[in-house]
């Protein structure tokens, strides 16, 4: 693409940003609403040794708008109902080069909400989880692990209640799966072989946050694992809290363990987060610091990934991040990701 074209259009974005009010839904009118962003990302990857549970063998890897299996690089909206106590969403999510996946339905749910109690429909993701699925919601490129652990989209019925103070909140679904499908962004859509989860919060004070969560798959089908028990009962534990510590600092830290029923062997995963917003300069720029890992017993496999991420905040609707990280597996495998990302939301 000609090089001045570029340049004049990210002149434009930049222009746009600075005159759109800050990010919120789009009203269409009383009763429909779109929200939605794109992403667009520039990489590079260096590989030391051999590939690792799909990854790229030793080399590097130069990416601009194509993040491949990282999926850095998205376009998002959706069209959001309300009526009385009754919403819901239908949303799309195009990925560049997504393996197959480039596109699809994302979200597709209707909900009732009464006094704090909710009834959820349809395709919706799952409660589990610290780290956000969506790019715009995220605080660093990458995922902490190297597979969407410990959920991801599914259909089913979701029941919920949230205390009035909101302090409290409790809730369950029954799915198609806890796990996701083979399709885009989806369950098994085998309503004979059931998920469910179940999750639990509490805000004891306003800077802190606990999670605690259950979920379980009968004959899990859609796992990231190659060998004989992949398609079997899986049970998943996953808790997290976040706190405050100033205006400025936040922490957070998440454990997850997932365990097959066939062999009771199982997969445990952690996260240790902290967020520094520097108080200069209208609160715009921040640094994120991340640790995670990943230790499994059906392959004797572990992987470790640190993680730096600055971010710059040019307005409430866009937002530029940088990311250096070092991911160290089993068998001496080393990668180091450098990434650049730009987030234009409305």
């Amino acid at each position: 693409m000609n090089q001045n074209l570029k340049t004049v259009g990210l002149s434009a974005v930049l222009a746009a940003a600075a005159t759109l009010p800050s990010q919120a839904d789009v009203t269409i009118n009383q009763y429909l609403s779109i929200e939605g962003y794109v992403a667009a990302s520039a990489t590079f990857t260096k590989v030391s040794s051999g590939g690792l549970l799909g990854l790229p063998n030793a080399g590097k890897n130069y990416t601009l708008f194509d993040s491949q299996a990282e999926n850095l690089d998205r376009a998002f909206v959706g069209l959001k109902g309300k009526h009385g106590a009754f919403d819901g969403e239908v949303s799309f999510l195009y990925i560049p080069d997504g393996g197959g996946n480039e596109a699809g339905i994302l979200d597709a749910y209707a909900r009732w909400s009464q006094n704090g109690f909710a009834v959820k429909v349809g395709k919706f993701l799952t409660n589990l989880g610290y780290e956000a699925f969506h790019i715009r919601d995220m605080n660093q490129l990458t995922r902490g692990h190297l597979v969407d652990f410990p959920g991801g989209y599914h259909t089913g019925i979701d029941l919920s209640y949230t205390a009035p103070d909101e302090k409290f909140s409790v809730g369950g679904a029954v799915l198609d799966s806890l796990f996701g499908g083979q399709g885009f962004y989806d369950g098994d859509y085998n309503l004979k072989n059931i998920g469910f989860e179940f999750f639990a919060s509490f805000k004891p004070n306003k800077q802190s946050k606990i999670f605690a969560s259950v979920g379980y798959d009968s004959k899990n089908d859609d796992s990231f694992r190659t060998d004989g028990d992949a398609a079997k009962d899986q049970l998943v534990f996953d808790f997290w809290g976040s706190y405050d510590i100033t205006d400025d600092i936040s922490v957070g830290a998440e454990y997850s363990y997932a365990q097959n029923k066939a062999s009771d062997d199982g997969s445990r995963a952690w996260i240790l987060f902290a967020k520094y917003t520097l108080p200069q300069l209208n609160r715009k720029f921040s640094l994120v610091g991340r640790i995670s890992s990943i230790d499994r017993d059906f392959d004797d496999g572990s992987e470790y990934r640190f993680t730096l991420s600055p971010a710059y905040k040019y307005s409430d609707n866009l937002l530029f991040r940088a990311e250096v990280s070092h991911l160290h597996g089993s068998g001496n495998y080393n990668d180091y990701f450098f990434g650049l990302q730009a987030i234009f939301s409305f």
